[in-house]
């Protein structure tokens, strides 16, 4: 998954294009169908990665990535389940919004 960075008109990479799971550093990180982006403003990217039913945060400044909420191994198990992350079930998202007045992210199925 490449970013491209404005100040500096280039491109990097934050994740690897192979498909998967894994908290990683940059090109090791692996994604399953990102379907939506959203920047929080205190440097972090969220990732909603529909084919893992994950949400998922790139720290920019170090290329980190980790899981914020849901477990892939109950990708298939569907719903909604509201609790702390990491343990919350987000289902498949397919869209996201940083609410900066709230310091909150808007989650859409």
């Amino acid at each position: 998954m490449p970013s491209f960075a404005l100040a500096t008109s280039t491109v990097e990479v934050v994740a690897s294009s192979a498909a998967g799971s894994l908290d990683a550093i940059g090109g090791a990180a692996r994604f399953h169908h990102p379907t939506a982006l959203a920047l929080d403003g205190l440097g972090n990217l969220h990732v909603a990665d529909t084919g893992n039913a994950t949400l998922r945060v790139v720290r920019l400044a170090t290329k980190q990535v980790d899981l914020s909420a849901g477990q892939v191994d109950q990708v298939d198990q569907g719903g909604v389940l509201l609790g702390a992350a990491p343990a919350a079930r987000t289902g498949r998202l397919t869209g996201l919004a940083h609410v900066r007045k709230e310091n909150a992210l808007l989650l859409v199925r």
